[in-house]
């Protein structure tokens, strides 16, 4: 896959002989277009599990495991169940202020017993997990959860994005070259045809029914709308 990512990033730069673009760096921009494609969209979801351990509270992303070939990281983690023999439980997920609030500050957190939610504290692939009660048995986890793909180092390396979002990636990775060569006008239509591309990728693999219940749709629209925050928000009058 590596070396169509490749051959078609050169042909959008129109520069096959490697004139201006030497592979190198072309396969760091195939990589890093990558990586953003598959946050931006959400189209890695992947099943994953977390062993966790008697007395330990919060685990980090990188201790959570996945079996799909070509998945590096987990970017973040959507649901969360106790697996108790043959059997699941869901995990109740909660915003990390309420959680700190009455699982963390009021000490609640020092009771262990079989965890029945959960909450997020860290953030992107260094995400932390918080659980509540704190684990009283090494059970395990099992998360439904977005995914990073590794990087491509050579053509038979696993591809975990499925496709049509492959068709975004030369796209982003032609952007980034020309953004490097200082070529701005190119790059932003370049950057256009990405857009395009992985807004179609999400249209054409969402099903007609209830196809906001796919990730990648409303709520990734929704956290698109979101906005850093510089300082407390203004607060509203009365309660």
């Amino acid at each position: 896959m590596l070396y169509q990512y490749l051959q078609k990033t050169q042909l959008l730069l129109n520069d096959v002989k490697q004139e201006q673009f030497n592979l190198f760096d072309l396969t760091g921009y195939v990589n890093t277009a990558r990586n953003q494609l598959a946050a931006e969209t959400e189209c890695i979801r992947v099943p994953a599990t977390l062993a966790l351990s008697i007395g330990t509270q919060s685990y980090p992303f990188s201790q959570i495991t996945t079996t799909v070939s070509g998945v590096a990281s987990i970017l973040n983690v959507r649901i969360a169940s106790l697996i108790s023999g043959s059997a699941q439980s869901l995990l109740e997920q909660r915003p990390f202020e309420w959680f700190y609030s009455y699982y963390i500050a009021s000490g609640a957190a020092g009771s262990n017993n079989y965890p029945v939610r959960w909450s997020q504290q860290g953030q992107g692939s260094l995400g932390t997990i918080f659980l509540n009660p704190t684990p009283v048995a090494s059970q395990t986890v099992s998360f439904d959860a977005v995914g990073l793909p590794i990087g491509l180092a050579l053509d038979t390396d696993p591809e975990a994005i499925p496709y049509p979002w492959t068709d975004a990636v030369p796209f982003y990775a032609a952007y980034l070259a020309l953004m490097s060569a200082r070529r701005i006008d190119e790059a932003n239509l370049m950057f256009q045809q990405y857009s395009m591309f992985a807004r179609r990728g999400r249209q054409e693999s969402t099903g007609t029914v209830l196809p906001n219940n796919l990730p990648g749709t409303g709520g990734a629209g929704l956290a698109s709308q979101k906005e850093t925050l510089v300082g407390m928000p203004p607060q509203k009058q009365g309660r």
